[in-house]
């Protein structure tokens, strides 16, 4: 299955749903991407060997607790820290 896509701003590429389906590839797939002999080869990484930071499943845990923004987190930050 050969297909064109066009590199956007950001060097981005969209890859065509067909092809994604054939390789079985979903939003959040790691691909290594190397240049060989003059062409670019995107090989899917298996889901086992991909590296995870062991907290990334924490991010964004406590979003909003200190406030909606930077700006209200940092200034909650400071009273609490007034407090002490």
């Amino acid at each position: 299955m050969t297909t064109t896509v066009t590199l956007r701003s950001r060097r981005r590429i969209t890859l065509p749903a067909p092809i994604a389906a054939a390789a079985s590839l979903c939003p959040g797939d790691a691909l290594n991407v190397e240049w060989a002999g003059g062409r670019i080869v995107l090989t899917p990484i298996p889901a086992a060997s991909q590296t995870r930071q062991p907290m990334s499943r924490f991010l964004g845990a406590a979003r909003g607790v200190y406030g909606d923004s930077a700006e209200e987190a940092d200034n909650e930050l400071r009273c609490q820290r007034a407090s002490w």
